[in-house]
């Protein structure tokens, strides 16, 4: 449901590209996995489009505004009926010159305190989401309560909005206290909206024990239908060979799009977090989240 196959590429990388997205995507495909949601933004997918066609998977596109430092320069000085027109072409037309239309819409902010351009993005965003009706992830590392406060203001629909990362309050200099994590989960929630949660380490440490214990107790207390799990794996292509996250694709601990399996399920599975839940999770809420209206 959270994953980056349409990674910006130079032209001379593509083969090193394609030979990637064919092996992992054909090792998925064997694994089960039909359809992964893209939520790469500001890319052209024409140069992968070959290799991608012939693995016979389904890639869900999006399209939206990503954190600002990331922001095209044209866009920075559009006032808000000026973006959502481009995600009006985007969605109608297709992105570059593929056209491959988008059913995924993707916004971002750095923290709960929002600059004038990303409040000018979520109020675009919201606007389309609204004309649309497509799901909308929102990449919300910090301030996701304020950001679903911001959007359902704005005429968003909150069934249709997936708080991304909010596992992410639980690490670094700024970690909030896990019970407050947990609240504002449990408020996201609450107000009809889903999570999504794929930021387990491998390393057995206190931050993935936290997680594995965040989702267990929204599980415990069924919320299982508002969660959605995926790896968020991201790569991209160096002179010496492709990276996930900055690591080697050769390392055993990149995070390669089947982690799903080999990490995120196990470890759920062992802190007890019955089957009919995962299921909920990895299937049954995506479908809900991706069906058209």
């Amino acid at each position: 449901m959270h994953e980056h196959v349409f990674c910006r590429v130079k032209e001379k990388h593509v083969p090193m590209a394609s030979a990637y997205l064919r092996e992992e995507l054909t090792r998925i495909k064997a694994m089960g996995i039909d359809t992964i949601v893209d939520v790469t933004t500001y890319v052209s997918p024409e140069m992968l489009l070959p290799i991608l066609r012939s693995v016979n998977i389904n890639i869900v596109c999006c399209a939206g505004f990503y954190l600002t430092s990331k922001i095209p320069s044209a866009y920075r000085v559009h006032n808000v009926a000026a973006l959502v027109d481009v995600m009006r072409r985007k969605i109608t037309n297709g992105l570059g010159r593929s056209g491959v239309r988008p059913f995924m819409l993707k916004g971002a902010t750095s923290s709960a305190n929002f600059s004038a351009l990303e409040k000018r993005t979520m109020e675009a965003l919201a606007i389309t989401q609204s004309e649309f009706a497509l799901p909308l992830q929102m990449h919300a590392c910090r301030g996701g309560v304020e950001q679903l406060d911001f959007l359902i203001a704005k005429g968003a629909d909150p069934a249709r909005i997936i708080i991304c990362h909010h596992e992410m309050n639980l690490k670094g200099r700024y970690a909030l206290r896990f019970a407050t994590v947990l609240d504002q989960a449990k408020e996201i929630v609450n107000r009809g909206s889903s999570l999504f949660i794929g930021d387990l380490p491998m390393t057995n440490n206190v931050y993935r024990g936290a997680i594995v214990a965040l989702i267990r107790q929204l599980v415990a207390e069924g919320h299982e239908e508002r969660i959605v799990l995926s790896v968020d794996s991201h790569w991209s292509c160096r002179s010496k060979g492709v990276y996930l996250r900055g690591v080697p694709i050769q390392k055993p601990h990149a995070r390669k799009y089947g982690y799903i399996f080999s990490e995120i399920m196990p470890s759920l599975q062992r802190a007890g977090i019955p089957q009919s839940a995962l299921d909920k999770m990895l299937l049954d809420n995506p479908r809900r989240l991706m069906t058209c209206r």
